[in-house]
């Protein structure tokens, strides 16, 4: 079993404190948050767990989608994948009502209705959007000139990485 750890600290009140965000990795080290940054949309340069976990979605997702693609044998060049969390004030809390993730490519030799049966698949697959228990809506759009359905090219599967 792979465990990922982060530590939070939390110092003063809530309103008027802040804490700090670290990893193992130290990709997070010492980073700051407050109730400002997470309940206010003021520009502070501080993160938010909300933020962190948009930033989890969108990373999950397009490395997903890569793998399902890649397992039909279309290769993306890039995907970029934008998730927004949508925090709702709730009585006296708040709740996480949503996620939407945005999702661009262009990939040679797809139909549309192919890739929307593959992006689908990678949201459905994809470790964070199963471990979240909110709605997740998916709008996938592929640039560029898509094969018509008809005469999308059968691409040659790729190998299964051993």
């Amino acid at each position: 079993m792979i465990k990922r750890t982060a530590k939070a600290i939390w110092i003063n009140d809530t309103k008027e404190g802040h804490g700090e965000l670290t990893t193992p990795s130290s990709v997070l080290k010492s980073t700051s948050y407050s109730f400002s940054s997470r309940f206010q949309e003021n520009g502070q340069s501080a993160t938010n767990p909300e933020e962190l976990l948009a930033a989890s979605q969108a990373g999950c997702y397009a490395m997903a989608l890569n793998l399902f693609l890649s397992k039909e044998g279309f290769r993306p060049q890039q995907i970029d994948v934008d998730a927004t969390i949508f925090l709702d004030k709730i009585g006296d809390g708040f709740a996480i009502r949503k996620l939407d993730l945005n999702v661009e490519t262009e990939i040679e030799g797809i139909d549309r209705a192919r890739f929307q049966e593959i992006a689908q698949t990678a949201k459905a697959n994809c470790v964070i959007s199963k471990a979240l228990a909110i709605p997740v809506e998916l709008k996938a759009n592929l640039r560029g000139r898509a094969a018509p359905a008809e005469k999308a090219q059968t691409q040659e599967p790729a190998p299964t990485p051993t």
